[in-house]
């Protein structure tokens, strides 16, 4: 994307922030790793990338009354409800370095996002990221847009996205596979990113994929998660969120592994002094 005014030396400095819903409905890993992802693809001095861990397309609103698993208040035509991870705070934040950056020199943050030397970017399986299995939550991730590549006919310039397609619509050469992240025990994001405090200390599990159960992107075929219906990825960008239990004996009986609040935390005072 850079070739052009890289041979002119006219490249404008870039301030680039995405979340974890680019990885599964953007198809953003090919910005990553390419069409192969067997490798990184070096980041231009340039550009300053900055990742949020778990966070949906745009960032979520920040705060949320909990409630039990089963009992928590999903949006209509989604699976799961939203993902409350916010970004506006830490984008605010970047936008004005980014500024000082333009108007004074003053350096940019160091860049971080997930990268495949780091182990950090694989296949979007369950078995790949390291998924758990939590009751109400199976893995929906596999069904994210994958990236295709495209054949628009002899006279298209694909390296400088210019020429006359004469294949309309265009043929589909191939289809690329999707990279995600990693995940902990939670089935939380860990990998290199900008921390938030709801992903420092979680309530739930929080993840870049939601499915639709209405719409054009597919039948409506599923009543909420654990449901029998098949759905499909998308849910307009948006990712998804799964509350902790509030006490051990809750979270034992309904046979979900990951640690309540109650023992994460003690007591609502416990998660504020944290």
């Amino acid at each position: 994307m850079l070739h052009r005014c890289a041979n002119s030396r006219t490249c404008p400095e870039v301030l680039e922030t995405f979340g974890s819903a680019e990885l599964y409905s953007e198809k953003m890993s090919v910005s990553l790793c390419g069409f192969t992802c067997i490798a990184d693809i070096p980041l231009p001095s340039n550009v300053h990338r900055y990742y949020s861990p778990g966070a949906t397309h745009g960032g979520g609103s920040g705060s949320f009354t909990w409630a039990a698993p089963g009992t928590v208040t999903i949006p209509a035509g989604q699976w799961l409800p939203n993902d409350p991870i916010p970004e506006t705070y830490t984008n605010n934040a970047l936008t004005y370095d980014f500024i000082q950056l333009l108007m004074s020199g003053t350096p940019m943050p160091p860049s971080v996002y997930p990268t495949f030397a780091r182990g950090e970017l694989v296949p979007n399986t369950a078995a790949d990221e390291g998924f758990p299995n939590i009751p109400g939550l199976p893995y929906e991730g596999d069904q994210a847009w994958p990236p295709f590549v495209y054949d628009f006919g002899h006279r298209e310039n694909y390296d400088q996205e210019s020429g006359v397609p004469t294949i309309q619509p265009p043929i589909i050469k191939s289809v690329l596979p999707v990279y995600a992240t990693k995940v902990n025990a939670d089935g939380n994001e860990n990998v290199t990113g900008l921390p938030t405090v709801l992903g420092e200390a979680p309530l739930g599990t929080y993840v870049g994929w939601n499915s639709a159960t209405t719409g054009w992107y597919g039948p409506n075929a599923s009543n909420g998660p654990g449901s029998v219906g098949q759905v499909f990825a998308g849910a307009g960008n948006s990712g998804g969120y799964w509350p902790f239990w509030d006490t051990q004996a809750h979270r034992v009986t309904a046979g979900d592994p990951r640690l309540s609040l109650e023992e994460r935390y003690g007591t609502h005072a416990g998660y504020v002094a944290l």
